[in-house]
């Protein structure tokens, strides 16, 4: 379903300047809940009603489990990158004996706030941190200059402005950004499980969806060698417990990534 202006947004559990979470799911257990961010920036406002937001922006409702609850955040236009990952430390710490397990689920700049969250949560032995396709070295994706100059054509370049946000949350994943910069300073707990999922397009036939078509020529046309906006090169944590490559674009490995962990 489509974000829209004057939308009321049910169930928001936690909201700062920097960050909205909303509760999708209930689960049957206590055994696990998700807490999972896909990238969006909106803003609410006391009633907890859209005043703006990211264009062409859906609600994310993850298709997990029953038994397990599930938690979304959004971005609010102010945020950045660390200072969100601080605060969602801060909601964690509020549900901190309401389940046994933490998946914290970071799709692309998420993976930088959520590893924040991770490096500073007091109870490590309890997380299981999952980054999909995360710019750690960041992306020119977001250097709209860059891109602009590289598309040349109006319409593109159009095109390229409708989808893509310019908020400071992007502006942190440019190549030597300082909240990048912060990221290589931290280093996880050694109890905490992190499963570092990458993601690169290999033939024409990885795409699935006609976004992944334009995704795939942007990704020849920059030439990003990745899954059509995050090079494949730049998304690999140091010391990771496991490392997962998946065949497919950027807009489908999240949910390519919480289908594996539901086999966990």
């Amino acid at each position: 379903m489509f974000v829209k202006p004057e939308d009321y947004v049910e169930n928001i559990v936690f909201k700062t300047e920097q960050v909205v979470i909303q509760q999708t799911q209930q689960g049957t257990t206590n055994k696990r809940c998700y807490i999972i961010g896909n990238g969006n920036s909106m803003i609410l406002n006391e009633e907890n009603i859209v005043i703006e937001h990211d264009p062409v922006m859906s609600y994310y409702i993850p298709k997990i489990s029953k038994k397990y609850s599930a938690y979304v955040f959004y971005y609010t236009f102010n945020a950045d990158l660390i200072s969100a990952g601080k605060d969602i430390a801060k909601f964690l710490e509020t549900i901190s004996k309401d389940y046994n397990q933490y998946f914290l689920v970071g799709h692309s700049k998420c993976s930088i706030t959520l590893y924040t969250t991770a490096f500073i949560y007091k109870n490590p032995h309890l997380i299981t941190l999952t980054t999909v396709s995360a710019p750690v070295l960041g992306t020119i994706i977001v250097d709209k200059n860059f891109v602009h100059e590289t598309l040349k054509k109006k319409r593109l370049i159009n095109l390229y402005d409708s989808i893509f946000s310019n908020h400071q949350v992007d502006k942190d994943i440019l190549p030597g950004a300082n909240a990048l910069r912060e990221l290589q300073q931290m280093t996880l707990n050694s109890n905490i499980i992190h499963i570092n999922v990458k993601s690169k397009f290999t033939t024409i036939f990885s795409c699935r969806k006609p976004l992944d078509l334009l995704l795939y020529w942007l990704d020849k046309k920059l030439g990003l060698c990745g899954d059509g906006m995050v090079p494949f090169s730049v998304q690999e944590f140091k010391n990771a417990s496991s490392v997962k490559v998946f065949h497919c674009s950027h807009l489908c490995s999240l949910n390519k990534a919480i289908r594996y962990l539901e086999t966990l």
